[in-house]
């Protein structure tokens, strides 16, 4: 009688340290997520102030910068009638002028 006992009890106490394992582990993964998201909302929020304040680019501004530089002039054309809002308006500018002379001096 005594072993069963002693057998229910240390059961008891492996249950317990696994459960008590599992929520360490799921406590440090929250913390973690946690410590990322304070993280990458300072981030942004210092980038936003950067950006307001000193007139520094944004690293989007940035890469949109040095893509826009690979893009041969057909495609860019290309992709401002397609993006226009006043696409007539755009289609006839490029038709009537041509291609790259007009509309990169309006872009830029």
């Amino acid at each position: 009688m005594r072993q069963a006992q002693q057998t229910k009890h240390t059961s008891g106490t492996a249950d317990q340290s696994s459960l008590s394992h599992r929520k360490s582990i799921f406590l440090t993964i929250l913390a973690a997520l946690g410590a990322g998201l304070t993280a990458s909302l300072t981030s942004v929020a210092i980038m936003l102030l950067l950006r307001l304040v000193g007139g520094v680019a944004t690293p989007v501004e940035l890469f949109g910068d040095h893509l826009l530089k690979l893009l041969p002039a057909p495609r860019f054309v290309d992709m401002l009638v397609m993006f226009s809002r006043d696409r007539t308006e755009l289609s006839r500018l490029t038709t009537r002028t041509g291609y790259a002379s007009h509309l990169v001096c309006i872009a830029g």
